[in-house]
């Protein structure tokens, strides 16, 4: 028995008294009326196809050309950061000294990299005690101390 629906044709054998519908119950067939109908349509539609295919390639131009700029503005990003927590906690390579002035800046300048305002709630947080465990050089800290403060404040409220 043969059962054409649309584009599906359905082939039941029998055999004996049991209906068996195998492997080869459904084949599809392939109508030249439809396959005319879809070449006419890109047919009459070209320009429109053509320009709709410029403007994705275009468009795929534009978000690798953003995707690209975004890993490296987020690389640049990181080496400043990184740049900026060496001078906050690290001597000057040439002099030895750690300037307080350099340090109360830098500390003002954290506050600008949300992306790792947890590490620099942290950092800061740990050099403040470490700071204020020097009661011999408090006084000269004092700047610093209260730019640390003042960053952590606004971290702990962006938060």
């Amino acid at each position: 028995m043969v059962q054409v629906t649309g584009l599906w044709v359905s082939n039941t054998h029998q055999y004996g008294t049991a209906g068996v519908s195998g492997c080869f119950g459904l084949k599809k067939i392939c109508c030249m009326e439809t396959i005319s109908t879809v070449i006419s349509w890109i047919a009459a539609n070209l320009p429109a196809l053509s320009a709709l295919g410029a403007a994705c390639g275009f468009l795929w131009t534009i978000y690798q050309f953003l995707l690209v700029r975004g890993r490296e503005s987020a690389a640049r990003e990181f080496e400043v950061f990184h740049r900026l927590v060496k001078e906050l906690v690290e001597p000057d390579e040439k002099t030895g000294v750690l300037y307080i002035d350099r340090q109360a800046a830098v500390a003002f300048e954290l506050r600008h990299f949300s992306r790792y305002h947890e590490f620099t709630e942290r950092l800061l947080k740990s050099f403040l005690h470490k700071c204020e465990q020097d009661q011999e050089n408090l006084g000269k800290h004092a700047m610093l101390l209260e730019e640390m403060r003042q960053t952590i404040a606004f971290i702990e409220k962006k938060g």
